[in-house]
């Protein structure tokens, strides 16, 4: 069996070698990067799915504050529930979706990952919806 050193050397050729820099080499499999590179692109994805539902509740509030409901098809009383119920739904959902805004989707986290093998996202995701 090859010790680390021997692996490094038949792995890497060089010509030239600064002994001031130290390097870490990280050797992975492909479908462990590819997970690791997936999961790290779609927290990148997750971070703005919070401008939907504050826009609907931004839209909703301007919405009521400038209408006066009048009786068409149901009475007025329905149109004010209706937006209620919308507006309490975006605020929900807005909820809901928030936490993924903070998240830490740096490329050293992306880094960690790849090294351990798990991701520190995930599990700080995970805690969040645990606790």
């Amino acid at each position: 069996m090859m010790t680390n050193d021997e692996f490094i050397k038949n792995l890497v050729t060089t010509e030239f070698v600064n002994m001031n820099v130290a390097q870490n080499v990280v050797v992975t499999t492909e479908d462990k990067l590819k997970l690791a590179i997936q999961n790290h692109s779609n927290g990148i994805g997750k971070k703005k799915d919070w401008i939907a539902p504050f826009s609907i509740a931004l839209s909703i509030i301007v919405s009521m504050s400038s209408t006066e409901f009048r009786d068409f098809i149901v009475s007025k009383e329905v149109w004010s529930a209706v937006f209620l119920i919308c507006f309490a739904g975006s605020i929900a959902w807005f909820f809901v979706v928030i936490r993924y805004a903070f998240g830490k989707y740096s490329t050293d986290a992306l880094l960690e990952e790849i090294k351990t093998g798990r991701s520190s996202i995930l599990d700080v995701e995970q805690s969040q919806a645990n606790g």
